[in-house]
Order: C-alpha cells, then structure tokens, then sequence
C-alpha cells in the first residue's frame, strides 16, 4: 500500500469535507494525512493487503472497542487516537455504502 489507494484518497477528501486541517500551522501535514496513514498502518499491521480487504473487520473491530478492547484479534494495541480514527473511517463507509 505504497501508493494511496482510491479508498484512501476517498477518505482524505471526506475528512476536507468535515472540515478536518490539511496542513498545520507551521506547515506540515494535519489530521487529515495524519487520519489517512494511520487507517493504512492499522490495515498493515493487522496483515491486510488493502482497505478493501480490511472493510469487512471494520464493524466488528469497532463494536470490539465500543466495548473496551485495546487490542485487535492481532494483537496490535489501538490507542485513544487510532479509536477515533477507526470511528471516523468507519463513518465514512457509511456515507458511501
């Protein structure tokens, strides 16, 4: 997942669209980028190839942290940040599916 995929430009785009900083103020890149790599790092290191892949896992791993789980079925620790991330990505395939 070098390259940005179209899920995840897809996903830049909504975030701009609710208004989320693409650039901070002292010029680096923002929430929106910062939200962008995070899905793709959760994605690889729970061990999926893409965002396509990794689409069906969403829901249940967001109903597991709606019920206090800090750790995916992969052992991966998801932080208070990467909660919301999950949310907000999980609220954007809503939006388009």
């Amino acid at each position: 997942m070098d390259k940005k995929s179209i899920a995840q430009l897809a996903f830049e785009y909504f975030l701009l669209n609710k208004n989320y900083s693409e650039v901070s103020e002292n010029g680096n890149d923002s929430t929106v980028y910062d939200y962008s790599n995070r899905i793709v790092r959760i994605c690889k290191q729970e061990e999926y190839h893409s965002l396509d892949e990794f689409l069906p896992s969403l829901r249940d791993l967001i109903t597991e942290i709606d019920n206090g789980v800090d750790k995916t079925k992969k052992g991966t620790f998801i932080d208070k940040n990467d909660k919301s991330v999950l949310r907000k990505f999980y609220e954007f395939i809503l939006t388009i599916s």
